[in-house]
């Protein structure tokens, strides 16, 4: 440590309101081990450095010592403090890496959602096509059944005319001989 002198405190506290500026700005996360270890062996240590008991000789000696208290109470507990610090800034890049990852993800989910409804909507629509063909092809057996049937019959009632037709046709050569009988008989 420097000097720790009475002439060498008195210098640095000579100027309040530079002191009290000192004190106010000090750097409390930049303490060294050493400088704290010398506090605690040297001041804190002693029964005498207690601020209730320095009030009664110096209201001002005893927020001095209440400071110096505070300063080493504070840097245990950033002693302490500091791992879990860095631990939430390393919690913190991995928590931004993992939403970035995350943001990536949705944004191909959506985009995979978005081509999923495209391919559904042209999914129904080739269902709703090939459901249609389906009708039209049942109606066209339908008529083709239909069609065949008729063309069975009529190839039956082929048969049937071709007899009427050979039949008239024998009735035809003695038709005129019958003619001519019914008409001799009539007469």
């Amino acid at each position: 440590p420097k000097d720790l002198s009475w002439a060498s405190a008195k210098k640095v506290m000579a100027n309040v309101d530079q002191f009290m500026a000192k004190l106010i700005n000090f750097d409390k996360e930049s303490i060294s081990e050493a400088a704290v270890a010398h506090c605690k062996k040297v001041l804190l240590s002693k029964d005498t450095f207690n601020p209730d008991r320095i009030r009664t000789k110096s209201s001002a000696a005893s927020g001095m010592c209440s400071w110096v208290i505070n300063i080493c109470q504070f840097f245990e507990v950033f002693q302490t403090m500091l791992p879990k610090k860095r631990q939430l800034e390393e919690a913190t890049i991995t928590l931004a890496q993992s939403n970035e990852a995350l943001a990536d993800i949705r944004s191909r989910l959506k985009e995979l959602d978005d081509h999923l409804s495209l391919l559904t909507t042209q999914f129904q629509g080739a269902t709703a096509e090939k459901s249609n063909a389906q009708s039209i092809a049942q109606k066209t057996d339908l008529r083709l059944q239909l069609a065949d049937r008729l063309v069975q019959s009529l190839t039956d009632e082929e048969v049937r005319w071709g007899r009427e037709v050979e039949s008239l046709s024998a009735s035809e050569s003695v038709l005129l001989g019958n003619v001519l009988l019914s008409s001799a008989f009539v007469s």
